[in-house]
């Protein structure tokens, strides 16, 4: 779901989107990849989670795991 005022094939402002709707495009995103079979978001809000956000498996079985962070610009 895009967020109100963001239309179809217009490039979203990613630093302002909702953290969660931010993390679960992340996840999308990297389940696209054609060795990952699986993508989720890894715990819950609060939980320390040593800086992982989403796990992913790949097809070999490996995991793999990445980190969400939202600047406007590093």
């Amino acid at each position: 779901m895009l967020p109100p005022g963001i239309r179809p094939g217009e490039q979203p402002p990613y630093s302002r989107l909702d953290w969660n709707l931010f993390q679960e495009m992340c996840c999308d995103l990297f389940q696209t990849e054609p060795e990952i079979t699986a993508c989720s978001i890894y715990g819950i809000q609060g939980q320390s989670q040593k800086g992982i956000d989403l796990l992913a498996i790949r097809r070999d079985g490996d995991i793999e795991v990445g980190q969400c962070k939202r600047y406007e610009r590093f």
